[in-house]
């Protein structure tokens, strides 16, 4: 009988004490989420064993066609906290060590967002090439303020790959050039010394990207020697029709001794 009380006078206990805290403000979480750049905390590739956590990238206008004017480069961002209804605004700043100029060398949107029922969206930056590229590298950088949606106080832990610096989760750098160089892989005994005017004009003979040779070897595609050919017989019919390509120096365009016809 006794054990029985006692089993009541506890639970009675319980009971009050939930009724009296439902009057009472319950605690919870009340800071904001929090903004920061995707790849920064969550890497590039983050099944790998060595991720690569990034806050910057390079960009060049080299490998486009002379008519390719603008290039619009979207930065992934990312929210720590829940997902809303709503559409909530990020802010954006152009950090004042920044070489690169807006409305001359890019521009930023009216208005970034993270849609309603989303923690991921981008910050989409669109680059204007101008002359002044061909010449120099230049620096954009962007920052992801505070604002009344988001706080941008997430603690860098992040190292970047091979290096001892931590990785900024709210500043991320493009750095912005026109520049283009001999690739590592250049086929001189296909195509002779190396031109960007020849570089270009293989794309645009045969209808594709100007091609990126410092990340792969041409001559380990199987199709390369079939187009080494038609380029050659381009410049070929341009010479017996009377209008020799010539390089910008005044020279004619000359091809390696293994671009030969199939």
């Amino acid at each position: 009988m006794k054990n029985i009380i006692k089993i009541i006078t506890v639970s009675l206990s319980v009971v009050l004490t939930f009724l009296s805290c439902g009057n009472d403000e319950i605690m919870g979480f009340e800071g904001k989420d929090v903004i920061y750049y995707k790849w920064a905390v969550e890497s590039l590739n983050p099944l790998v064993l060595n991720p690569d956590y990034i806050d910057s990238t390079s960009i060049t206008f080299a490998y486009e066609l002379p008519e390719v004017k603008q290039l619009t480069y979207e930065i992934p961002i990312k929210v720590q906290g829940s997902v809303k209804y709503f559409d909530r605004e990020v802010s954006v700043s152009v950090v004042s060590s920044s070489t690169a100029q807006e409305g001359v060398h890019f521009t930023l949107p009216d208005k970034v967002v993270i849609k309603a029922d989303s923690i991921n969206g981008y910050l989409p930056v669109t680059l204007l090439r101008t002359d002044d590229m061909k010449e120099q590298e230049l620096s954009l950088k962007l920052k992801l303020e505070e604002n009344e949606n988001f706080n941008n106080n997430l603690l860098e832990t992040n190292k970047v790959l091979n290096g001892d610096r931590l990785v900024s989760y709210t500043e991320f750098e493009i750095a912005v050039s026109d520049i283009l160089t001999q690739p590592q892989y250049w086929p001189t005994a296909y195509l002779g010394d190396y031109s960007e005017k020849k570089l270009y004009l293989w794309a645009e003979v045969l209808e594709v990207p100007v091609p990126d040779w410092n990340k792969v070897n041409p001559q380990t595609d199987l199709t390369f020697r079939a187009s080494a050919s038609v380029f050659k017989q381009y410049l070929t019919i341009q010479e017996l029709r009377g209008t020799p390509v010539l390089e910008d120096d005044g020279t004619p365009m000359t091809l390696g001794p293994y671009a030969a016809y199939l």
